[in-house]
């Protein structure tokens, strides 16, 4: 009957976001990690290259944009997204 496919629809679609959820999380956790690791490298950049007299050229250094964009890991590229396509 209609009902025993709504909820059999319904299910899949419980399934379908907590595999989402999860998949997102996972990306979440990632993007964190890479966060951190570009931020003690900062860090570490302006205690090496520029020991800052004032508070201003601190702000100064961590304001200015990246000159160049970093390459994400291979994993990062792999990662897929479920489709809505029925099995």
């Amino acid at each position: 009957s209609d009902d025993t496919k709504r909820e059999e629809r319904f299910k899949e679609l419980e399934l379908e976001n907590e595999r989402t959820k999860q998949l997102f999380t996972a990306r979440i956790q990632q993007l964190q990690s890479e966060i951190d690791l570009l931020v003690k490298e900062k860090k570490q950049q302006t205690i090496t290259n520029n020991i800052p007299t004032s508070d201003g050229e601190l702000t100064e250094t961590f304001a200015k944009p990246q000159s160049k964009s970093r390459q994400l890991p291979p994993t990062v590229t792999q990662t897929t997204l479920p489709t809505n396509d029925p099995p």
